[in-house]
């Protein structure tokens, strides 16, 4: 049977009591049918199998309580991947995870598990973000909405209560957010595209950039007096190279008068001093420019390597995704000859135990360190990035300062090589014509250095406000593109859901006409609501038909385009709402099951009932016993 991503189905759930198994039932694929009296149990597995998903079940009941930990085996993507929850009626309880088959993590016991938050804490993930990576669903972000979209919120669709009137889509809530409804709607309809988001935060953030570079080109032009034009980087730089030569000169005509010069009283004493203090300035800023420039080596260094690294985990990544695949479609690879000592393997092993080192062979057991891996590895590189952009940052300040430093060391070298060259002699007339020049020419070339940073600053403002608005504008193509996609994706979704739920509602019994003789449905998510034929005024029993017609036909459209984000799971804890006569509650069930029977994609459907038809009562289709009063399905005796 062909699987589509993303899938979700129940393998195996575990209820305990002090230590002890109160509840523990395999479920299969297809139907999953959990039936008995009313009052015996059933809606209490519906709602453990809700929080063990990472569902918020509200207040339990009374025997509810009384249990520990609710255990979930589950297949995601194919995988076996193991949950655990500790019951509490304390909101946004955390979850356990292990990435393997359950009956491994109660050998191995608590040291086999993951705990992962309700909430994001810190560098540490939720338990939602780590399932929705697993499913491959993305993570909805936006600024906007009133509340981010959790495996709660996701199962607020799949899972139909009883307590939830039977006019709304989703399970009610407190909180009920429409934002939030909608983002729910067009993720699982795979209208959602998490790449339009971050190209519209990438956009966001260069129109900013663009704003900031805007005013500082205002502020660098304004500097410049009306006289001056626009300046020549490279004719600032001509001019201050002839400027420097003839600083040079003059300082080197200094020296020469230096050597023939004698001091008077009293002149030594002051250069001195004024000696000591530039030597200290000097002393000060030298160790800082060392520091900054052996950070700035360091940095770049540092961001080379991550790059590397981070390309080495993209690597591994896609390796592991490899051998996943790998071992799928291969299976299982017989060793004849032991690929360590080359003795011949001896044949007749038993079935399930590896034939090297014995180990009992579960399903799904070979993937569990790998999809263990994965995550950690696609954790790192999330780590590793955030990190590189810090680095990123951090080197772009130091480019910023460094020109200032080595400036202001340079200058301070001047002043001082200045002072060592003043003389008082007979000489003094020349020395002080030669101080002239050279105050005029520090002047000159103090003006030139302040042009030409101006020339540099407007050069890189000007070329880099050229490269954002060319990025900017494939941006905006990109984005336009893709909404349209989306668009046209989203149309073909509801077409396909309204196709399918049409189809159910005509296999009703003939009770209410306008279900029978459906022509159209429509529904939004958002508005959380659902209408037949453009009527929403139609009898309680028939409104439960139209709901649960509706989320099965949800859960069909998924299993005939691939684009949806539904992971083909349907929970029902509801189809005898609302007085439903036994013969229609019967024929409904019989839908289920002939529509799972022609589905040729891989789902799941779990349903109450305390009316089951007859035809039905098959251990292929049923899950336990059939419970009673004095039979419940949670055995505490």
């Amino acid at each position: 049977m062909t699987m589509y991503k993303p899938s979700l189905r129940l393998a195996r759930l575990i209820i305990t009591c002090k230590g002890k198994h109160v509840y523990d039932e395999i479920f299969h694929l297809g139907v999953n049918i959990i039936r008995g009296v009313n009052s015996s149990g059933k809606s209490t597995i519906i709602n453990f199998i809700n929080f063990a998903l990472g569902g918020e079940p509200g207040k339990f009941t009374e025997e509810s309580r009384m249990c520990d930990f609710v255990y979930a085996e589950v297949k995601i993507n194919g995988e076996d991947i193991s949950l655990r929850r500790e019951i509490d009626n304390a909101p946004q309880r955390p979850l356990s995870i292990y990435w393997g088959p359950l009956e491994k993590a109660m050998e191995i016991g608590n040291k086999a598990w993951e705990l992962y938050p309700w909430a994001v804490r810190g560098s540490k993930e939720s338990f939602s973000q780590v399932l929705f990576r697993s499913l491959g669903i993305p993570e909805v972000r936006s600024e906007q909405m009133s509340a981010r979209v959790t495996m709660h919120q996701l199962l607020r669709l799949i899972y139909s209560d009883q307590m939830t009137s039977p006019e709304k889509i989703f399970r009610s809530e407190v909180f009920d957010y429409a934002d939030v409804k909608d983002a729910i709607g067009r993720l699982v309809c795979g209208v959602y595209d998490d790449e339009i988001y971050a190209l519209k935060i990438r956009l966001k953030a260069l129109e900013d950039e663009r704003s900031v570079i805007t005013q500082q080109l205002k502020t660098v032009l304004g500097v410049l007096s009306d006289a001056e034009q626009i300046p020549n980087a490279m004719e600032l730089e001509g001019a201050l190279k002839s400027r420097k030569a003839k600083q040079k000169e003059f300082y080197s005509n200094l020296t020469d008068l230096r050597s023939r010069k004698q001091l008077v009283e009293g002149t030594e004493v002051g250069k001195s001093k004024r000696a000591t203090e530039l030597v200290r300035e000097l002393q000060k800023v030298s160790p800082c420019l060392g520091e900054m420039e052996k950070k700035r080596r360091d940095l770049i260094f540092e961001i080379e390597d991550t790059k590397l690294f981070i390309a080495s985990l993209e690597e591994k990544l896609r390796y592991i995704e490899e051998a996943i695949d790998t071992r799928k479609t291969l299976g299982t690879v017989d060793f004849e000859i032991c690929p360590a000592c080359y003795t011949p393997i001896k044949e007749g092993s038993e079935k399930g135990v590896c034939p090297l080192c014995k180990e009992i062979l579960g399903e799904g057991i070979r993937n569990e360190p790998v999809a263990k891996l994965r995550q950690e590895i696609m954790f790192q590189i999330k780590e590793s990035k955030m990190l590189q952009g810090d680095r990123v940052k951090n080197l772009e300040e130091i480019d910023k300062e460094l020109p200032c430093l080595r400036a202001q060391k340079e200058k301070l070298q001047l002043d001082l090589e200045n002072l060592n060259l003043q003389i008082t002699t007979e000489y003094e007339s020349a020395v002080g014509k030669l101080d002239r020049d050279i105050g005029y020419l520090d002047r000159e070339v103090e003006d030139i250095e302040r042009q030409l940073r101006l020339a540099i600053t407007l050069e890189k403002l000007s070329v880099r406000k050229g490269q954002i608005e060319s990025e900017a504008s494939e941006l905006r193509d990109k984005i336009e593109f893709k909404t349209e996609e989306m668009k046209k994706r989203g149309q073909e979704a509801v077409q396909e859901i309204e196709k399918a739920t049409i189809e159910l509602l005509r296999k009703d019994l003939e009770r209410d006409d306008a279900l029978r003789d459906a022509e159209t449905m429509d529904f939004n998510f958002e508005k959380d609501y659902l209408s037949v034929n453009g009527r929403s005024n139609i009898s309680a029993s028939s409104k439960v038909i139209l709901k649960n017609s509706f989320h099965l036909g949800l859960l069909i459209a998924a299993t005939k385009r691939d684009f949806f984000r539904y992971p083909r799971l349907a929970i029902f804890d509801n189809i005898e709402n609302m007085g439903m006569e036994p013969a229609r509650s019967q024929n409904f069930q019989r839908v289920i099951v002939e529509t799972s029977a022609s589905l040729g994609v891989e789902h799941q459907i779990i349903f109450t009932t305390s009316m089951i038809d007859p035809q039905l009562e098959i251990p292929t289709l049923t899950i336990g016993e059939h419970y009673t009063k004095s039979n419940k399905s949670l055995r505490f005796g």
